[in-house]
């Protein structure tokens, strides 16, 4: 009976995951479709390029594992481009800009909650943090062993829609390629949301700024609730978050500046994130970017209390440390 059951969930998860999957798909080509955008097209363009600039490349996969992504930090600052009038298809696909980028953020988090996969990490969820991520990326100051070294983790979460990532993958490279070539402004290539962080530390905080009246009408928030909140795909997925979106900051590294930073912050009732401030910091240089990090997140999945939802204090550690 015990392997009856799992092999009924196996199937039960593949189901899951192939519906997950056509829907992301259908997405796309209806995207591409609005767009008169043909992905056979764009599959042979790049596998033109690929042989084109960097040689016995053909697909995707082949072309980013041409790269160091040990040194990510190193190596050129831009793809090779030549004979860009070449790629028209290509140049199309990048051209569909941020706002394509933003739409793509939606429907992953609408494919996530309608198949019930936001409690794990897995091929999409994980998508969606990255995705998330590159809607905040200057890709103009992102190099290329860096990319590729995103789009690695990115293809271990999506070994089983390996096609689907080709295709993921293929959209995100020609943003990089086709556009930051041009040398466009990065104000042009990425919607920046990058938060005007003050660092409030807690019992201390500067009213400055604060409309408050001192009344709380729902009363103190509470540290706990039957069903705590949870970023969407789990602690992992939060971690994930926080790698792709932290800068040490230079000044700190030149003068040895690290260790952990308490971020404290409320998830509301809709999952958004607010009150975010400093329950116990290091620096002010390392407390403002752990508070710009947090303050970057997507809404979560809210806490529960009586099967309502609830807001709910959270805290989070983010290590600076270097070496």
């Amino acid at each position: 009976m015990k392997n009856y059951l799992t092999v009924l969930l196996i199937g039960i998860s593949s189901i899951i995951f192939a519906n997950a999957q056509n829907d992301l798909n259908s997405w796309l080509d209806s995207t591409y479709t609005a767009n008169n955008i043909s992905q056979n097209d764009a599959d042979a363009e790049f596998s033109t390029y690929a042989q084109e600039n960097y040689k016995k490349a053909t697909n995707v996969s082949g072309f980013i594992s041409q790269f160091k992504p040990k040194k990510r930090n190193k190596g050129p600052k831009e793809f090779n481009l030549s004979h860009k009038l070449n790629y028209p298809t290509l140049s199309s696909i990048a051209h569909l800009g941020t706002n394509h980028f933003k739409a793509l953020e939606q429907e992953l988090y609408r494919i996530i909650m309608v198949n019930g996969l936001e409690k794990d990490r897995n091929a999409f969820t994980y998508l969606w943090i990255y995705i998330n991520h590159l809607n905040n990326l200057p890709l103009n100051d992102t190099r290329p062993n860096d990319m590729t070294y995103e789009l690695f983790e990115l293809k271990k979460y999506m070994l089983a829609e390996d096609v689907l990532f080709e295709r993921i993958a293929l959209i995100i490279l020609a943003r990089k390629i086709f556009l930051a070539n041009n040398y466009i402004n990065s104000d042009a290539l990425v919607n920046k949301t990058y938060p005007k962080t003050k660092v409030v530390y807690l019992g201390k905080e500067n009213n400055e700024d604060d409309d408050s009246t001192g009344a709380d009408i729902e009363g103190p928030t509470p540290d706990f609730a039957e069903v705590d909140p949870c970023f969407i795909g789990g602690m992992d997925n939060m971690i994930s978050f926080i790698v792709l979106n932290i800068n040490y900051p230079e000044k700190a590294r030149e003068v040895g500046d690290q260790g952990i930073v308490f971020v404290k912050l409320v998830v509301d009732k809709d999952g958004g994130i607010t009150d975010v401030g400093i329950r116990k910091g290091v620096k002010k240089i390392l407390d403002r970017e752990a508070t710009r990090v947090i303050q970057l997140m997507p809404k979560w999945i809210p806490g529960e209390q009586l099967n309502e939802p609830v807001k709910v204090n959270f805290t989070i550690p983010i290590n600076f440390r270097l070496g």
